[in-house]
């Protein structure tokens, strides 16, 4: 059992190459023609997350809370029947 392929020195052999290939070869994003932001996640996030979420919302330009319960002005008022 300890000798099959999948097991000790064996699977560390067939392995390395595989993971040096992977932490030396560099990925380019894919390019969907967006804006990207590249965050490091070796240690935590960074930038820090509310940087991330702050360029986000900045590209969506997602509206205040608050401003979707204002009344649209386009709208005409319902009149109650008395």
């Amino acid at each position: 059992m300890r000798m099959g392929p999948l097991c000790g020195e064996i699977r560390l052999d067939l392995l390395r190459p595989l993971v040096s290939k992977l932490q030396n070869e560099r990925f380019e994003p894919l390019d969907f023609g967006c804006q990207t932001i590249l965050v490091d996640t070796f240690d935590g996030y960074s930038p820090d997350i509310d940087v991330i979420v702050s360029r986000v919302d900045g590209v969506y330009g997602r509206p205040v809370i608050h401003d979707l319960d204002q009344p649209d002005p386009q709208e005409p008022e319902c009149l109650e029947e008395t």
